[in-house]
């Protein structure tokens, strides 16, 4: 068993790069340099176990040892997954340990990786790391949080219900004790929309204010927000509806995990309100 050492410096925080690394989305993308397609199951919690997949169902299982967000996290290696199930380990994975660490600079942060692996490996290794951390700064430095949704509906229906006020007051909403009781668009390059979002019991509300940069109908929108950050969101047909990509500048008041489950719990309640109106 030999260890190989990587490292990299990112013009990024160590919130933003945690973020990139565990994201199941992002993760997908910084994994395409070891195989196309590669994803991880996991509650990335410490203790807990990792399934390291390729879509044929081969990959390696691993225990989180350390996870210190976001500073460290360690793996210890137990095994191979064939056909999607644990195989049993071979004696000498018993110590086999995948290690990142992140280090506050005074540009951002050095991202150390270290991997044990088999002489066999090495070169594969020495090849492939290099390629991932490219992708990985690349994220990190031109961060973007990312969400999606398929929804089963054709992709005029959901363009329609995704732009028109009166189906956003509808479908724009978190959780139930949240609502949109007014919206307003004008849907045209420079032209602003306004929806106004209020807890149903009237003790918070705001009013989300936009202005449109991209409009092609059925195909890309995008927009600016009151403070700057940006929102892009796509819509491709497929054969069985239609998806749906939306990736947003972050704000930095509340955790990167909390705006991914907000902005998603609210593309999740668009897909079942557009759903809805398809059937």
């Amino acid at each position: 068993m030999q260890t190989l050492s990587f490292s990299i410096d990112i013009n990024a925080a160590p919130d933003t790069i945690w973020f990139v690394l565990w994201n199941d989305e992002l993760y997908r993308k910084w994994t395409t340099a070891f195989c196309e397609g590669s994803y991880a199951v996991s509650t990335w919690q410490p203790g807990s176990r990792v399934h390291f997949l390729s879509p044929g169902g081969r990959g390696m299982y691993a225990d989180i040892v350390k996870m210190e967000a976001p500073r460290s996290m360690r793996f210890q290696h137990l095994g191979e997954i064939v056909d999607f199930e644990e195989t049993t380990p071979p004696e000498n994975w018993s110590e086999t340990i995948e290690a990142y660490q992140l280090e506050a600079t005074a540009t951002g942060t050095k991202l150390h990786v270290s991997v044990d692996t088999l002489e066999a490996y090495c070169g594969p290794f020495e090849d492939m790391f290099p390629k991932a951390l490219a992708i990985v700064k690349a994220l990190s430095e031109d961060f973007q949080i990312h969400i999606s949704t398929h929804v089963l509906a054709d992709i005029e229906t959901v363009w329609q219900c995704f732009t028109q006020p009166e189906h956003v007051t509808q479908w724009n909403h978190a959780s139930e004790d949240w609502h949109t009781p007014h919206a307003e668009a004008d849907l045209r390059v420079g032209g602003t929309f306004t929806h106004r979002m209020e807890a149903k019991d009237g003790s918070m509300g705001f009013d989300f204010i936009g202005t449109f940069d991209v409009v092609d109908p059925f195909t890309h929108l995008a927009y600016h927000m009151e403070d700057g950050r940006k929102v892009n969101v796509t819509f491709t047909e497929t054969d069985t509806g239609t998806q749906v990509h939306e990736s947003f500048d972050p704000e930095y008041e509340n955790s990167f995990e909390l705006q991914y489950a907000g902005w998603g719990a609210i593309l999740e309640s668009f897909r079942q309100y557009t759903e809805g109106r398809h059937e």
